[in-house]
């Protein structure tokens, strides 16, 4: 799995912080050196002088390329919902949706596993409709899916090995992230993201994964009205066919045709 912007971000940081701290050294050290012959500190003004300049450089540096991954981040985010909002608009398939959904969730988030699991009414359970990284017929546990459904809140876990009798499946996934998906106030499923590195997610991640989860909620709702307006239209079209063949009978059964005939 790529590591994530955040995480980037923090490796060049701290890459940064070294090659700093080692320049300064550095200088410190021939500074030292040439101070046996310079007059009154001279030597060590101009170094002090450097020193402050290399730090302002490296804090300008470290600051662009925080914002640098920031803007890729948000760019990628915005690609993202740009695609769902698309399919959102172009069909009423729901599973394409999802899927869509999915996709750019792990796109965004760098994820090595997404699942979308629907709620059930009936049987009060969640199945997942959409998969990607999981087998087919592979269990899908989340410790974070389970409490974001229970307090239909969005869960994070840095570090699954903390959590104390748990076992994720795969065994090899480290960090999770689960989102609910909310139609009104009603618990319609949940988007799981899983990683096989630990602290791949962060609270960053969160507003996209919600943006999509509401996308979700609106392909949810729109499939379920296009399928009672469907099932409306077959039962209107049954009803006419019914009275159609009653009609027929009625006219049949004036005339003076044999009953044989007539059924």
């Amino acid at each position: 799995m790529k590591p994530s912007a955040s995480v980037i971000t923090n490796r060049i940081r701290i890459a940064s912080a070294i090659v700093l701290i080692v320049a300064l050294a550095a200088i410190t050290a021939v500074l030292y050196w040439m101070d046996v012959t310079a007059p009154h500190g001279t030597v060590w003004i101009a170094g002090l002088t450097i020193a402050a300049i290399i730090a302002l450089v490296g804090l300008f540096l470290w600051n662009q390329i925080a914002l640098t991954r920031k803007i890729s981040q948000q760019k990628l985010e915005l690609t993202g919902l740009s695609a769902t909002t698309e399919e959102l608009n172009s069909t009423v398939a729901l599973n394409s949706i999802l899927q869509r959904v999915a996709t750019e969730a792990v796109r965004a988030t760098r994820a090595d596993f997404c699942a979308i699991s629907l709620a059930d009414a009936k049987l009060l359970t969640f199945s997942p409709v959409v998969r990607l990284g999981w087998p087919e017929n592979a269990e899908i546990s989340s410790a974070a899916a389970k409490r974001a459904i229970r307090e239909s809140e969005p869960h994070l876990l840095a570090d699954v090995r903390a959590e104390k009798g748990y076992t994720p499946t795969p065994a090899t996934i480290r960090s999770e992230l689960a989102v609910p998906i909310l139609n009104g106030e009603i618990l319609a499923g949940v988007i799981i993201l899983a990683a096989n590195s630990p602290r791949a997610f962060h609270t960053e991640h969160i507003p996209f994964i919600k943006t999509l989860a509401h996308q979700s909620a609106i392909a949810i709702r729109q499939s379920a009205e296009f399928e009672a307006r469907v099932s409306e239209r077959l039962e209107n079209i049954t009803r006419i066919n019914q009275l159609a063949r009653l009609s027929e009978l009625n006219r049949m059964f004036r005339t003076n045709l044999p009953l044989d005939d007539i059924l």
